[in-house]
């Protein structure tokens, strides 16, 4: 009969199954090469992750893209609410919002840390770029508390609220999005800022 031994059960009396295979145990301490592999192992993942990382001057172009899906999650709600598919509606509807939401994030990141861009351009785009941008921003400031309002009545089930300000908020949200995209393109792919 094996001896007792009240560190391989539990309070419970259940047994505790010992690490059977080395990679559980971790490296022999006495072995200094399976030590330098552990540290190597880690460093490499440590570089992927850096080749990974995002530099704030990406943020833009992460920001068009947020932009272009949050356009697409729009559309495809609408396209779904039309055909009385309230499941993809929602669906759709929740993506656009979480792509706006992330743009959001993102949008403040990048300004904090590179604060404003101003059009480099003394030319006709210059023109264009101020008309664009300025509905851009007062559109999404306006826009902003209403999406949410109707996201609301939608996830508390107020329907009879929700639809009637979708309608005027929806195309609001699209301008916003699509504008959002034209921003980027003027300012940073024409201009070059």
């Amino acid at each position: 009969q094996p001896a007792h031994n009240p560190v391989a059960e539990s309070h419970e009396g259940s047994k505790i199954c010992p690490p059977t295979t080395d990679s559980e145990i971790g490296p022999d301490p006495t072995d200094d090469d399976a030590h330098r592999r552990s540290f190597d192992s880690r460093l490499s993942s440590l570089a992927r992750m850096e080749r990974i990382a995002v530099d704030v001057h990406d943020l833009p172009t992460i920001n068009a893209i947020l932009n272009t899906a949050c356009t697409l999650c729009l559309s495809l709600g609408y396209v779904a609410i039309r055909r009385q598919d309230r499941q993809w509606h929602r669906r759709w509807m929740l993506a656009a919002a979480s792509f706006s939401a992330t743009f959001l994030v993102s949008y403040s990141i990048y300004h904090v840390q590179a604060g404003s861009v101003p059009y480099p351009l003394h030319d006709w785009t210059r023109y264009v770029y101020f008309a664009v941008l300025l509905p851009h921003i007062v559109m999404a400031v306006v826009t902003a508390p209403f999406i949410l309002l109707v996201l609301r009545f939608a996830l508390t089930g107020q329907f009879h609220r929700h639809a009637p300000l979708a309608r005027r908020v929806w195309p609001a949200w699209m301008f916003v999005s699509l504008s959002g995209v034209v921003v980027y393109l003027l300012l940073y792919q024409w201009a070059g800022g």
